[in-house]
C-alpha cells in the first residue's frame, strides 16, 4: 500500500519502486502487490511488458477475482491488445454480472 500511496497520490516514483521492491523481495508474493505494482508502478511508467507479466501471475494466483480481469484488461489495453483487453473486461463481468465498472 505504502508504493500505492508513494506512487499514485505524491508522486514520487523513487520512494514507490523502494516500497515495492521491499513487498516483492520474498517469495510468495501476494497476488494484490503484483497487482498494485502493475497498476500504480509499472503502467504508469510505461512497463507494459512488466506490468503485463505480473498482472497475468496476480490473475494465476487469484482467477475468480472480477478486479484482476478488469486491471488486466487495462494493462492490455495499454500495450495496444484490444481483443485481450476485451476478453479480460468480458470475463470480469462474466464472474460477477453486477460489477459496474466491468461494463
Amino acid at each position: 500500500m505504502l508504493g500505492v500511496l508513494a506512487g499514485y497520490w505524491k508522486p514520487d516514483w523513487k520512494e514507490a519502486q523502494r516500497h515495492f521492491q521491499l513487498a516483492m523481495a520474498r517469495e510468495p508474493v501476494p497476488w494484490h502487490v503484483r497487482s498494485w505494482h502493475a497498476t500504480f508502478y509499472l503502467r504508469p511508467l510505461g512497463g507494459y511488458v512488466e506490468a503485463r507479466k505480473q498482472s497475468e501471475r496476480a490473475r494465476e494466483d487469484n482467477p475468480l477475482s472480477q478486479v484482476l480481469h478488469w486491471l488486466s484488461g487495462n494493462i492490455l489495453a495499454g500495450t495496444g491488445s484490444e481483443t485481450e483487453a476485451l476478453e479480460a473486461y468480458e470475463r470480469a463481468v462474466e464472474l460477477d454480472p453486477h460489477f459496474w465498472i466491468g461494463h
